[in-house]
């Protein structure tokens, strides 16, 4: 029979083997960046954006009343409360306005309002919500013929979008529409930073699609894009800092 050797560690060999242990368990804990702090990266911005939430109390109250979880229907809109600039210029959006009025979203397709709403979101999700029968279009006062493209109803959809009641109608639309229609998420980070991404990019994209563009840096504040960042970051981050 062919004997055993026994090994013996040295005290250096043990620490050795014990910090190495310890490397591996951070290496597959930690997570794969670290997070950025977005409240002091955009600073000034930021708290306004937090502190417009903080006044206007009746929008939690208003998401509340649907039933939904008022905390992940912000997150998933605050980064766009940030980029909104209360200084626009007022005459080119009118200008705007009435070319969307005129002549419909291929020729005028803009951001409006505290939640950057644009007029193809609104008229996608519309569409989405009476093609399915979903008891949403009684949120929205939507009626088949509300959808027919003329001036009219163009005028009616941009009124109702200047709104912010509204406004927080659409938001709390779109997060039923996308909860209802996409597979389970793993956990809460992963749904939020989805959602997040599908407003920001197209709740109408392809579910690969929205999650090819969840880990992109396209979301910037001012007219100028100097930095970019990830949108569905900038929404967790606001998600985190509410618990």
């Amino acid at each position: 029979m062919r004997g055993y050797q026994t090994f013996v560690e040295t005290p250096c060999e043990v620490l050795r083997d014990k910090l190495f242990f310890c490397l591996v368990v951070l290496a597959t804990t930690l997570p794969s960046h670290a997070q950025e702090d977005y409240k002091k990266i955009f600073g000034r911005d930021y708290e306004q954006a937090a502190a417009f939430l903080a006044k206007e109390k009746w929008i939690g109250e208003r998401i509340n009343g649907y039933g939904l979880p008022v905390d992940e229907v912000l997150a998933v809109v605050f980064p766009e409360l940030i980029r909104f600039n209360s200084i626009q210029d007022k005459i080119e959006v009118l200008a705007l306005e009435s070319l969307y009025i005129q002549y419909g979203k291929l020729y005028a397709n803009f951001s409006i309002g505290r939640f950057q709403i644009k007029p193809s979101f609104v008229e996608m999700l519309e569409k989405k919500i009476l093609e399915s029968k979903s008891p949403i279009a009684a949120w929205l006062k939507l009626t088949p013929s509300d959808t027919v493209q003329n001036e009219s109803n163009r005028h009616k959809r941009l009124q109702k979008m200047k709104r912010l009641e509204s406004a927080v109608d659409y938001v709390c639309a779109f997060y039923v529409w996308t909860e209802k229609t996409q597979p389970a998420w793993p956990n809460l980070e992963a749904k939020i930073k989805y959602l997040a991404t599908a407003y920001n990019a197209g709740f109408y994209l392809q579910e690969n699609e929205i999650k090819k563009l969840q880990n992109k840096k396209f979301f910037h504040v001012g007219w100028v894009p100097t930095k970019k960042f990830c949108y569905a970051d900038v929404s967790w981050y606001y998600y985190e800092s509410r618990l």
